[in-house]
């Protein structure tokens, strides 16, 4: 299993089949892609996105914008379905149930949208939403994985929020 964040997997000429020939030669039965850039109208690149053997499915962001998204890119072997999916302030997520003969997994998926002037969510939410979510997973299901690109800078002094965040996880176990 392997994460990718393409930024964009339809974007330059060529990128595709980049991901593609990534995914593949390394072997990999499944690949969570984050910043997909997907939308509903993207129809050629993602029947590109199933060649012999592989299938993808993704989720747009939900609130139309073209950048973001997430996906999975899976061999046929394995059966994969989503379960949920929500944006929060600060990061997007879904929850995929991937089953492969008598096994099965759910696997959180989470991608943190950075900071910016378009986008300016403090960490502080970061934090906070995050730690809602893990407790509403961790609580809940027996077997799962956690898996995204939580894009988190740690400055020289850890505030009080990163020594929460970081607590939460201990308590959880995580």
């Amino acid at each position: 299993m392997g994460l990718v964040n393409t930024r964009s997997i339809c974007g330059p000429p060529g990128k595709t089949d980049d991901f593609l020939d990534y995914s593949i030669g390394s072997h990999l039965d499944i690949c969570l892609v984050t910043e997909t850039f997907l939308t509903e109208h993207n129809h050629v690149t993602k029947a590109t996105l199933h060649p012999p053997g592989y299938s993808f499915l993704d989720q747009p962001r939900l609130n139309g914008d073209a950048r973001g998204g997430i996906g999975v890119f899976f061999k046929n072997a394995f059966k994969v379905q989503k379960s949920q999916s929500c944006e929060k302030r600060s990061f997007e997520f879904s929850e995929w149930i991937i089953s492969w003969q008598n096994i099965k997994l759910k696997v959180c998926m989470i991608y943190h949208i950075p900071y910016s002037k378009n986008h300016p969510v403090t960490d502080a939410t970061f934090i906070e939403e995050i730690q809602e979510y893990f407790e509403s997973v961790v609580f809940v299901v027996k077997s799962f994985s956690l898996l995204g690109t939580l894009i988190y800078t740690l400055m020289m002094n850890l505030t009080y929020m990163v020594v929460n965040f970081v607590i939460s996880c201990s308590v959880l176990d995580l």
